[in-house]
């Protein structure tokens, strides 16, 4: 070996020796990974988090338990004065309006006098009454009196009638043992014969008295003025006068919204004079698919808003479902009615209805617990001890922030109610560091 070599090994084991030393006296330095949320338990389905971290993600949890779902459709509909709410006021006869005491835009209540009129067809339908009354008091006065004095001559020729038999029966005795003779015996008994017949005409004399042409007589004025007080009720006028003024009274209280006469105005029966409305009480007309509808039962909660009222809620219960299907729509109609003591709510105006359509019971879970993994719906059960997993759940009806959970929890279960989209994040990051 020539001493070019011999120098270059000596290079190579100096070199080499250093080495040595230096792996020595300087061992390598480990990074240890940052620790992360799912720090000490990892699996596909579990995560064991620190306090800290619970406390970081903001995690809240709650027991779940069975209760009532309300799964509801959102339907538009509209506003309508109720049926007995809407009413036109007619002329119930013709005559001549002479104070008018209301005008349009005026609230009005029930029975509230709105104007007169003046009518000669109740002006005499009064008096005819006035006359029957008269005409059937003094009727029954004189009836009442023959009535009477039928009864004293009746009773009278009763009286004469046992008087007659008595001496009829003595009579027979004193003829048959010959003390009376023959002639005074027949007139005895021709007398007996004669109050029998005067006591059998006074029975038919009372007996005419009380149903015959004076109680016809008397009937028949009963019944004019039974018509003619019914004529004066239809007509609106009063029993006890004859000036045959008509109050037009409203039937309801309202608002009113047309007038169609004015002071002096001469009008035909049925004219049409005022119309009221009472908008205190309207009814919602929703327009709901078929399918929708079907699913409504009367007595269903509601819940609207009006299109002119941002950011009010109305209340309301279904009345009835209609059985007819608009052909073109294919839609039915739900009506509710409505309570609108502050007149708020004006008929015509559009609203948008959340309707129930079907009321379940079942686990009910807020729909912020609900987490999508791929293909699957899952939420976050709490193990205990800082640990959470992942279940998959099939969910039923769902009814605003709420739904029902059909198959993966029960009652009693404690999942995660905030945070669950936070512990999501951290298992699919522990899942990328496997």
């Amino acid at each position: 070996m020539n001493q070019k070599t011999r120098f270059i090994h000596r290079a190579i084991a100096t070199l080499a020796l250093a080495g040595g030393v230096l792996a020595v006296s300087c061992p390598a330095e480990t990074t240890a990974p940052l620790p992360s949320a799912a720090a000490e338990e990892k699996s596909s389905e579990v995560l064991r988090l620190s306090t800290e971290a619970i406390e970081a993600g903001g995690i809240k949890t709650k027991v779940v338990s069975i209760e009532p779902l309300l799964e509801t459709a959102t339907v538009p509909g509209t506003l309508q004065a109720q049926s007995d709410a809407l009413v036109m006021i007619n002329a119930r006869s013709s005559g001549q309006i002479e104070p008018i005491l209301v005008q349009v835009g005026d609230r009005v209540e029930k029975n509230q006098v709105l104007a007169y009129l003046t009518s000669l067809d109740l002006a005499q339908t009064q008096a005819q009454y006035g006359q029957s009354v008269l005409a059937e008091t003094q009727g029954v006065a004189a009836l009442n009196k023959q009535i009477e004095l039928g009864k004293i001559a009746l009773q009278q020729a009763r009286l004469k009638e046992e008087a007659c038999r008595k001496q009829l029966e003595r009579a027979k005795g004193l003829n048959k043992d010959g003390i009376m003779p023959r002639q005074d015996f027949e007139t005895t008994q021709a007398a007996w014969q004669q109050a029998e017949l005067a006591r059998h005409e006074s029975e038919i004399q009372l007996k005419d008295s009380q149903s015959g042409t004076a109680t016809k007589e008397l009937e028949k004025v009963r019944q004019t003025k039974v018509s003619a007080a019914e004529r004066i009720g239809i007509i609106g006028g009063s029993l006890e006068k004859t000036d045959g003024v008509v109050p037009v009274k409203s039937p309801i209280q309202g608002k009113i919204v047309a007038g169609d006469v004015t002071r002096g105005q001469a009008v035909e029966v049925n004219a049409p004079l005022f119309k009221v409305v009472d908008v205190s009480r309207l009814l919602a007309v929703l327009d709901v698919p078929e399918a929708t509808a079907l699913a409504i039962e009367p007595g269903a909660e509601i819940e609207f808003k009006a299109d002119a009222l941002p950011g009010q809620v109305f209340h309301a219960r279904v009345r009835d479902v209609n059985d007819v299907v608009d052909p073109e729509t294919r839609q039915i109609q739900v009506r509710c009615p409505v309570e609108n003591p502050e007149l708020r709510l004006r008929p015509g105006m559009f609203v948008t209805a959340r309707v129930t359509v079907r009321k379940e019971s079942g686990v009910v879970i807020p729909v912020a617990a609900v987490q999508s993994i791929g293909d699957r719906t899952v939420v976050f059960m709490v193990l205990g001890q800082g640990r959470f997993q992942r279940r998959t759940v099939v969910l039923g009806a769902r009814s605003g922030e709420r739904a029902g959970v059909r198959e993966g929890l029960s009652a009693g279960d404690e999942i995660v109610v905030v945070g669950a989209f936070w512990l999501k994040s951290e298992l699919q990051k522990a899942q990328m560091e496997e």
